[in-house]
């Protein structure tokens, strides 16, 4: 009981030197994922919300690995609004159907805590303007190398 973190390493990716892992920091219950955490996927994916009985279940907000940001409501371990929607810890499905947020606009890189209940990421306000580095890449690359800065962010 408590707040605390439970990291699992998963088997090497054939091609890879580093194992996955994903993990898990926020409030257990009886050994159970149940209150506040947050939750890394070994892809790059990143759950941050309510938990109930190790289950998605409440408030939250889901960051794909692409960058897409999906805020809203969870019921047993899946988005309400889209109940058949499944995310494992390695792969990621089709998005088209789900209504998501991009991460950024065109060079602007936004944190800002929201009143919708779910704390931000990066805690306090920032704000990062990065066109003039962006300017230097061929436009084609622009939109990786902005996807890229706000991963790191």
């Amino acid at each position: 009981n408590g707040h605390g973190t439970h990291t699992w390493f998963l088997k090497r990716v054939p091609g890879s030197q580093y194992s996955l892992r994903n993990e898990y920091v926020g409030n257990f219950v009886n050994g159970q994922r149940h209150g506040h955490g947050q939750y890394f996927y070994a892809n790059g994916a990143m759950y941050d919300g309510d938990w109930q009985n190790n289950k998605k279940h409440g408030m939250g907000k889901f960051v794909f690995k692409n960058g897409r940001i999906y805020v809203g409501e969870f019921a047993n371990d899946q988005i309400s609004e889209y109940p058949n929607f499944k995310y494992d810890r390695v792969n990621t499905p089709d998005l088209s159907g789900i209504r998501t947020q991009s991460p950024g606009g065109a060079g602007i890189l936004n944190s800002t805590p929201t009143n919708s209940g779910i704390p931000s990421l990066a805690g306090s306000y920032i704000e990062l303007d990065i066109t003039s580095l962006l300017n230097t890449f061929p436009e084609n690359e622009r939109s990786e190398e902005l996807k890229q800065v706000d991963y790191y962010l």
